[in-house]
């Protein structure tokens, strides 16, 4: 298309155009009105040759564009004439500042290469000539583009001029990069301490925008070496796909398409497809224009995907869709420049660096904003959590206090039960106990009563116990001296009415229920026999000792009789009982002694470990 207007161009060119007469003083001129132009595909000519070509056209007076021409090279030349007394140096300046190669010469009997002046400050191709009085001289220049659309305008500048406004170039440039520069790192760090993959990309995509400009702009070869800057203008395409790519992996974190979107998603694929093309690209000039079409594709894409989710209502969208918007305006506007279909750049030349750098705060207020929902949401959360919790806990209450309810209640129907069911056996035992003090008298021989003695004894054992411990709270373990006092007076009481036999006891600590009902069997049983047995000639004393510790239990029943045991009487029931009571039951040992009068000793450990008293 380029090409095509160029010609219409030059089929309504009616004259030369004249030489460029310097005046006496200028600020800024254009060269295009007197410029001639020639397009060519010859690679090996030389300047002299160049100028001898008749097939030279007069050049529109705004800017030469050809479109994507790779194979094509474009040569200017303009007639210069200092009709002056004095000498007169002025500036030269090339416009765009993104055409791979620009040469310009000087041109009078023979062709002089210019050199460009001070490169690291001018960021246009700018070259100082200087036209010595009464002299007309040709300048000619030489230019092609493999990356971009090749297009050229050249002006006059006075020094002053030319220094004024590169230096307003550099600043706006300045300010351009520290923003981008600064949005990087803002960016940069929320994505090291949110660890969110969305800021990643989105920094990945400004680091590209901002590359792709430096480029652009020429910052690049201030900041990088000059093999490394014409290697990625070589690869212009993969540049300027890296932030298309990383865009759309911006856009599928931001909005999470995977989830929510998964068509789309499946869409935003073909960013693999365009990497692949761009690196193909790279080798491949003849994918290069195939390549600008699926980027287009895709920006496109995206900008209509944003307007899809703003009409949807997705809080996300807003900053979205305004700043893709802004962006694709800044790209187009990039574009028609590089096509030379717009001259809006004479009078915005900044207008693509504002338009990037509006498009990137909008995705950082957009960024801003997906915080400020996301943390929005997750309050709503806490705090439906936080509802839910005092609900749960509110029911968990409830449930707490109606089982606490119905355990009391089914408590106090055990307790009432309990009672009942202790009544029942103290009536029981005591009937039983009733029975044999009826029987007592009736026995008319001695063993018969020998063995209603043993009966009601061992019957009074465990009457006595079960009184115990319904006088006392519920536990599971007593005090040993309260049992066997008890359990002593009961004996003494039914062998010895009168007393005249010296007893003392001798208790410390407390034992499990358990462990007391066989103890209480045991030392009814050893009482009994030292009381009906033992024969001593001055009153018969007593003693009974019981030490129980988590070390372990003993009792000691001894008295100051003569006691002769027969064979018969040792395997009687009272001793076998409590010889199988001491071993089996209590798993302990019983002794006896009949040195100084009769001594039995049980020692066993305790079923559980009591706490001394």
């Amino acid at each position: 298309m380029g090409r095509m207007v160029g010609m219409w161009v030059v089929a309504i060119a009616c004259l030369w155009a004249k030489p460029f007469v310097l005046p006496e003083t200028f600020d800024a001129h254009s060269l295009m009105p007197h410029t001639h132009y020639l397009l060519t595909q010859e690679t090996d000519h030389t300047p002299q040759e160049v100028l001898n070509q008749s097939s030279w056209q007069e050049a529109p007076h705004t800017i030469l564009s050809f479109g994507f021409d790779e194979r094509s090279h474009l040569w200017l030349k303009a007639s210069l004439e200092n009709p002056h007394e004095e000498s007169r140096t002025f500036a030269v300046q090339f416009f765009p500042r993104i055409n791979e190669h620009i040469a310009l010469f000087q041109c009078a009997t023979t062709c002089q290469p210019l050199s460009l002046k001070a490169p690291h400050f001018y960021l246009q191709p700018t070259y100082e000539i200087t036209l010595a009085p009464q002299t007309h001289v040709i300048l000619l220049a030489h230019t092609y583009s493999f990356g971009t659309a090749l297009k050229a305008k050249w002006h006059l500048f006075s020094l002053e001029q030319a220094r004024y406004d590169m230096l307003v170039d550099a600043v706006v440039l300045a300010l351009f990069f520290g923003a981008m520069g600064a949005l990087l790192l803002y960016n940069g760090f929320l994505f090291v301490f949110l660890k969110d993959i969305t800021y990643g990309w989105y920094v990945c995509y400004l680091a590209a925008i901002s590359f792709h400009h430096m480029m652009y702009t020429g910052v690049g070869y201030m900041l990088f070496p000059p093999w490394f800057m014409d290697m990625v203008r070589d690869a212009s395409g993969l540049v300027f796909t890296l932030f298309t790519f990383f865009m759309m992996l911006f856009t599928g974190a931001y909005f999470k398409t995977h989830r929510h979107y998964p068509r789309f998603h499946r869409w935003l694929s073909l960013r693999y497809v365009l990497v692949g093309g761009a690196l193909l690209g790279s080798f491949f000039p003849v994918l290069f224009q195939p390549l600008l079409a699926l980027n287009a594709v895709l920006v496109f894409s995206l900008l209509g995907f944003g307007y899809y989710l703003l009409a949807k209502r997705n809080p996300l969208a807003p900053y979205f869709a305004a700043g893709w918007s802004v962006l694709i305006v800044s790209l187009l506007l990039m574009a028609f420049l590089n096509l030379g279909t717009s001259t809006l750049y004479d009078t915005l030349p900044y207008i693509a660096e504002a338009g990037i750098v509006f498009e990137a705060l909008l995705f950082s207020f957009a960024l801003a904003s997906r915080l400020r929902l996301l943390q929005r949401a997750k309050e709503e959360s806490d705090r439906a959590l936080l509802a839910l919790k005092e609900e749960q806990k509110a029911l968990l209450q409830s449930t707490v206090e109606e089982k606490t309810a119905s355990l009391k209640e089914a408590l106090e129907h055990k307790e009432v039960l309990l009672k009942e069911l202790n009544h029942r056996v103290k009536n029981n035992l005591q009937m039983i106990v009733s029975l044999l003090n009826l029987q007592l008298p009736r026995a008319q021989s001695t063993e018969a009563i020998s063995m209603l003695e043993e009966a009601l004894g061992r019957v009074r054992t465990i009457s006595t116990l079960h009184e115990i411990l319904n006088r006392e709270s519920p536990q599971e373990t007593l005090e040993i001296a309260t049992y066997f006092s008890a359990l002593a007076s009961h004996v003494q009481a039914l062998y010895d009415p009168e007393q005249k036999t010296h007893l003392t006891l001798t208790c410390k600590g407390v034992l499990p229920i358990k462990d007391l009902i066989y103890c209480g069997l045991i030392l009814n049983e050893l009482l009994s026999n030292a009381y009906r047995h033992a024969r001593a000639k001055d009153p018969l004393r007593i003693a009974v000792e019981a030490v129980a510790s988590p070390q372990g239990a003993s009792i000691v029943v001894s008295d100051s009789g003569d006691l002769f045991l027969t064979e018969k009487e040792t395997k009687g029931l009272g001793l076998t009982l409590v010889q199988t009571l001491a071993r089996q039951q209590l798993g302990g040992t019983l002794t006896h002694s009949t040195q100084q009068g009769c001594t039995w000793t049980l020692s066993f450990a305790p079923s559980t470990p009591p706490s001394s008293s």
